[in-house]
């Protein structure tokens, strides 16, 4: 990655964030309002012709997939992803855990527009320098400060330590901590993505982790083959190819391994059932993956 070159990946998924605040019905699955600008556009009109584009290029280059319909049951993905993530950490910050870390932050904008609810929490934002070096360049065009408790940590997950990096930058590990994984699995070797986890699962008692992963081929369900086809594409072309993805039920053993004491993973169907079931948009939790949350007591 060049540096001061934002990841695609990054940018692709805030793309979405602002597709479903600017196009989907009420209620919405997450209101972010800073996502627009954060990925760099300025406009609906901007975001509708990008969004636009892509889809038609994808349907182009996936016969007898509608552009439309990808474009839509990804942003669901990305937009469910996120509440659930901030739900859960809205629940740590009221269980006292005063420690937050968003590993692959990428333009992840939640310590901005969750600012009030974290007072007295310590950010930090895990991800790679060139990612960081633009977010941080637009927050200031924006006109968005940054908080003495949000700290912006350098990392390449394949080379290094996590908790290495996250003491150097103030982590207290005696503390309980809150972290966010999303975007990251589908692109991290088993190794680094193993690694990480029990990182994580030596943290304090109290913490939590919650993250998504892809699911291997024989769990994908066949309407949304095109659209897991059109992921592993995007991420070849980009220089970010998709690992192969995980059966949940070994996946859930071997993450108890870890030294979890909780693990739950939440299906498609389950999100599906929870979140999107009673909405009059159209919108659906596309199967092609499960998201996990894994907690210390």
């Amino acid at each position: 990655m060049e540096t001061g070159v934002r990841s695609a990946t990054a940018d692709f998924a805030a793309l979405m964030r602002a597709a479903h605040h600017q196009l989907d019905h009420a209620p919405k699955l997450l209101e972010d309002s800073l996502a627009l600008r954060l990925g760099g556009l300025n406009s609906a009109d901007e975001l509708l012709q990008v969004t636009g584009k892509i889809g038609s290029e994808l349907a182009a280059r996936l016969p007898g997939s509608s552009g439309e319909a990808l474009m839509r049951d990804t942003r669901a993905a990305i937009a469910v992803r996120s509440c659930i993530a901030e739900g859960r950490l809205r629940e740590a910050l009221a269980r006292g855990v005063r420690q937050y870390v968003i590993l692959g932050a990428g333009l992840d904008s939640s310590a901005y527009r969750l600012a009030r609810e974290l007072e007295g929490c310590t950010v930090f934002e895990v991800d790679f320098p060139a990612t960081q070096e633009w977010k941080r360049a637009r927050l200031q065009e924006l006109g968005i400060s940054e908080r003495d408790s949000l700290h912006f940590v350098a990392i390449d997950f394949e080379k290094e330590s996590l908790f290495d990096r996250l003491q150097a930058a103030g982590f207290d590990l005696a503390r309980p901590a809150f972290f966010s994984w999303m975007g990251v699995v589908w692109y991290l070797s088993e190794p680094s993505f193993y690694a990480t986890l029990k990182a994580v699962a030596g943290a304090a008692p109290g913490s939590e982790i919650v993250f998504e992963y892809p699911v291997s081929a024989a769990h994908v369900q066949a309407e949304d083959r095109p659209l897991a086809a059109m992921i592993r594409m995007l991420g070849a072309a980009r220089g970010e190819p998709v690992g192969p993805g995980f059966d949940p039920a070994p996946l859930v053993a071997a993450v108890r391994d870890l030294g979890f004491d909780t693990v739950t993973d939440l299906s498609y169907s389950q999100i599906q059932a929870r979140y999107f079931d009673d909405r009059s948009d159209g919108l659906r939790m596309p199967g092609i993956g499960h998201l996990m949350i894994a907690s210390r007591h």
